[in-house]
């Protein structure tokens, strides 16, 4: 029983760490354009996107679940 929720805790939390991150990012956007105007808020959000998706590329990932027997899961984490 245990083991046919696994995929759907792992749907789930891929989902709510996505309303998190939009409801945070909307909750900013109204006062970033207090601050300034629509050209530097989007200029701001194009150089995150872009910054994120580099980190995304060049950083190595370490997959826990099916990495190495050699790295144990404490040393993975510290990556």
């Amino acid at each position: 029983m245990a083991g046919r929720l696994v995929p759907y805790s792992s749907c789930m939390s891929m989902i709510d760490g996505g309303i998190m991150v939009t409801a945070s990012t909307y909750g900013l956007i109204p006062s970033a354009l207090k601050l300034s105007n629509l050209s530097v808020l989007f200029i701001g959000i194009l150089l995150g996107t872009t910054v994120l998706t580099l980190m995304e590329k060049l950083v190595p990932h370490v997959d826990l679940n099916h990495s190495d027997a050699s790295m144990d899961r404490s040393r993975a984490l510290l990556f």
